[in-house]
């Protein structure tokens, strides 16, 4: 821990999406490990920075300069590309292409500018770098480099000075491996030791070492540069040993407590009693000479009419009141009496009412709680379900449910509505948990489902809205025109959300599809679905849909997606505000094409990577996410003109050379892309991680 007037700071990198090469598996999810770790130790600034860019990598450095400057402890920790050129050794940022080796000057970030980042630190300055994977851009910087430079294979040896340790995950000129696991090798043998108390920081780097050495049989072996001084430094000091207290009995007016006395035999006179065989009564007897008389608080008289009238709450009283005397033996005897007897009788009724009335009577009681307590609650439980699964009412089942919420036939209770044809939905902001009958879809914006695993709908009313942008919108593009009205006649249901990883892989572990997209290590389940073509989509996953539910499940058309989209608004988006309120409403680059737009309400989280579905604001008809986040497949094909375009809502005619559409923008693109009118098209077979979708269907009266 750290001490009291110690203080501790630390900056963490994870870079695993690098735009110009294969993306790492391990490192985000490294950094977050490594950053929680030092958290517990007492660091702070430990939230960890991610796919930093150039830019992003360098302000980091900078910026934790100044607060290693007033620190004890300084810790860098880096997961991702690092590489040696030249004899001298680059932290590589996400954005870096390097063509040639030259490159690394005006590209990367120097482990130069981390070692005087950590400079500042009385105490310890301490560089980690999981960072010696195989260099992915040395092939062709060799090849473009003209032998000017060397390029090396892992990072070089050095002899940092100032005090400062560096720590590699793989010696100089090797590779450190990613492991199987959700870290790499080197993270997780780190993870393991780094919190043990009593461990010296050379000690803690000599166990990560063995660790990782035993993983890999001796394939890769981290290594240490740099020395420290004589004074022991650790990031969790040894558990202080200290001598156990010896108990301390009570006096009472001169005399020792009973818990201190023996009988002239040399026993104590509870243990002497037992062993005679006196039972309570004898106990009672035996320990009274033992006791100072002023202790003794009850009388017998008093004992005498609380026993005859029975009474549990009576009971309870006087063993309370009266626990320094006697007589709380005898009051705790009859109330054990009682509670045997009044068990034999329930166990013969054997109903609902009668085990309920036990648990009433002997829970939570302040002096003596029911023997029968857990047998009891657990008779309830299966009784109260039983009683609501007979009643085979969706109310029923729900009453029991809340009435035991951490009960042991939730489960089962669960199972018994998505048997009555429920299905659970988180409804608002709030994300509250309702059960809605399945297959709704009769009323203009209901939220419905047809099976768990299947999307959230929303029914999307009948209506006309202008399809493209007029003349004088800002940031048009010549595929938005001519301006034309379209019908939707009927109502039909579009995704709530966009499609998510987790209503994919259900597919998947159905065997309905065969395809498991990457999701680069930004996170599955709630997040969407990326990394999926159209075909993946109109030959895997919709088709299984469709067979699970019976249901027309499609994707919507792309006339469809604007009029749901806009919700039955005119402008550049839905929302009144424009491009000063979109970070409220879109997960988006903060930043235009040209760099020069800038929106100080974003957060630094935005346009980063996906964001988790309905993470923003939703548009007038409830649907989140219809800017930004992901693109999203549409059913046409792409025309240039809407010269020809239905004006009834379907799909437009296909062309012999069909690139199928995509609406709506991502987390890179800038404001202007996300406008309501925007259109962009991609071929059928494209797997990408700004790509996913959301799904419409097509609703009848028998819906």
């Amino acid at each position: 821990m750290a001490g009291a007037n110690e203080r501790r700071v630390a900056l963490v990198i994870g870079n695993s999406v690098y735009r110009h090469a294969d993306t790492l598996r391990n490192p985000v999810n490294d950094a977050k490990t490594i950053a929680a770790a030092l958290t517990r130790l007492g660091f702070t600034g430990t939230k960890p920075r991610l796919n930093l860019d150039y830019d992003g990598l360098r302000k980091a450095l900078q910026d934790f300069a100044h607060e290693a400057d007033k620190s004890d402890m300084a810790v860098i920790y880096f997961a991702g590309h690092g590489i040696e050129v030249g004899g001298l050794n680059y932290l590589i940022p996400t954005d870096a292409e390097l063509k040639h080796s030259r490159d690394v000057d005006y590209e990367t970030t120097t482990l130069d500018q981390a070692l005087n980042a950590v400079g500042g630190a009385r105490q310890l300055r301490l560089i980690i770098l999981d960072a010696c994977r195989n260099n992915p851009f040395r092939a062709r910087m060799m090849r473009d480099s003209g032998g000017t430079r060397s390029v090396g294979q892992g990072l070089r040896q050095i002899e940092p000075g100032n005090n400062v340790l560096v720590a590699y995950a793989a010696k100089h000129g090797t590779f450190a491996l990613d492991g199987k696991g959700d870290n790499s090798l080197f993270a997780k043998a780190l993870s393991d030791h780094i919190e043990k108390p009593g461990l010296e920081i050379a000690q803690l780097f000599r166990e990560v070492r063995d660790d990782v050495l035993e993983r890999t049989v001796n394939e890769q072996e981290p290594h240490i540069y740099g020395t420290l001084g004589r004074e022991g430094i650790y990031l969790k000091g040894p558990v202080p040993v200290t001598e156990p207290a010896k108990p301390v009995l009570p006096e009472v007016a001169g005399t020792s407590a009973i818990a201190g006395e023996t009988t002239p035999n040399g026993m104590h006179p509870l243990l002497l009693a037992s062993i005679a065989g006196l039972g309570a009564a004898g106990l009672v007897l035996v320990v009274s000479q033992f006791i100072p008389s002023d202790v003794s608080q009850c009388s017998s008289a008093d004992w005498s009419a609380i026993k005859e009238t029975a009474s549990l709450r009576a009971l309870q009283n006087f063993a309370v009141d009266c626990q320094h005397s006697t007589y709380s033996i005898l009051a705790s005897e009859e109330l054990e009496k009682q509670d045997k007897a009044d068990w034999a009788q329930v166990e013969k009724m054997r109903t609902l009412n009668a085990y309920r009335g036990y648990v009433d009577r002997w829970k939570d009681q302040p002096a003596y709680q029911g023997k029968y307590l857990t047998r009891a609650e657990q008779a309830v439980d299966d009784l109260a379900f039983d009683k609501s699964k007979r009643l085979g009412t969706k109310a029923a089942i729900m009453d029991y449910m809340s009435r035991y919420p951490k009960g042991r036939n939730v489960e089962a209770a669960r199972s018994e509505l998505t048997r009555l044809g429920f299905v659970e939905v988180a409804v608002g902001a709030a994300k509250e948990k309702r059960w809605i009958e399945a297959g709704g879809g009769k009323k203009d914006g209901e939220s419905f489902k047809d099976c768990a695993n299947c999307p959230e709908m929303v029914v999307v009313p009948a209506g006309n809205f202008m399809m493209g942008s007029p003349q004088n919108e800002k940031g048009r593009g010549s595929d938005e025109s001519p301006r034309h009205k379209v019908t939707i006649a009927k109502p039909f249901a579009v995704g709530k959300f966009e499609m998510t990883f987790a209503e994919w892989d259900a597919c998947v572990n159905d065997g309905g599809c065969k395809y498991k997209p990457d999701d680069q290590g930004w996170g599955r389940r709630d997040r969407p679905v990326i990394n999926v073509s159209w075909d993946d989509i109109t030959e895997e996953y919709l088709p299984w849909l469709q067979k699970v539910t019976g249901k027309d499940y499609r994707l919507p058309t792309e006339a469809e997606w604007e009029y749901a989209a806009r919700a039955g608004t005119r402008g550049r988006f839905s929302f009144a505000g424009g491009e000063a309120d979109i970070c409220q409403y879109a997960n988006h680059a903060d930043r235009s094409t040209d760099y020069s737009w800038k929106n100080a309400s974003c957060s630094d989280g935005v346009g980063k990577q996906t964001a988790k579905v309905g993470s923003f604001k939703t548009n007038d008809w409830g649907l989140y996410d219809v800017y930004g986040n992901v693109w999203e497949w549409v059913q046409d094909c792409y025309i240039d003109s809407y010269k020809n375009a239905p004006s009834d809502g379907s799909t437009a005619s296909a062309t012999s050379d069909c690139r199928r559409v995509l609406r709506g923008g991502s987390w890179y693109v800038s404001p202007q892309v996300l406008r309501s009118a925007v259109r962009s098209r991609s071929t059928a077979d494209n797997r990408y991680d700004g790509i996913g979708f959301r799904v419409a269907r097509t609703l009848n009266h028998k819906s």
